[in-house]
């Protein structure tokens, strides 16, 4: 079963996937779009989840990110997983950085809403696994 995990930039640095809540896709119909668009919006709930572990922490660069795992039962992911059944990870590019700040800042219901809206027009960028020194190293330039 697929399962999407809110985390961190600073949580690519860890050791093993930190012990969270995983959102699991809601498929109500049968299909292979269907099954698409159900990890989509699972996706995004989790990429919501990361905003507000990032709004509590204020980290730089300011990205979401999601990793998708696959696990026999969502609640595996509440001890914490080891990489290996992490199947890829969704990391916000630079571009969508000023508006991720933009939800550090709103200061009122109102302005966190209008700015997650603009947060998820920006599409997660896919890494495999085995690409996270990769992100590792970037997180490290950029900071």
């Amino acid at each position: 079963m697929r399962v999407f995990i809110p985390a961190t930039l600073e949580d690519l640095f860890l050791e093993k996937v930190p012990a969270r809540q995983a959102v699991v896709p809601e498929v109500t119909l049968t299909g292979a779009e269907a099954v698409e668009v159900a990890d989509f919006e699972a996706t995004e709930d989790a990429s919501i989840l990361s905003l507000e572990l990032l709004r509590e922490t204020e980290q730089k660069p300011a990205r979401r990110v999601v990793l998708a795992a696959d696990v026999k039962n969502p609640d595996e992911v509440l001890n914490g997983l080891n990489w290996n059944k992490v199947k890829a990870i969704l990391v916000d590019g630079p571009e969508a950085e000023p508006f991720v700040e933009t939800v550090y800042a709103a200061q009122t219901q109102d302005e966190a809403d209008e700015a997650v809206s603009e947060v998820l027009e920006y599409i997660l960028e896919w890494y495999a696994l085995e690409e996270k020194k990769l992100l590792q190293r970037l997180v490290k330039t950029e900071v």
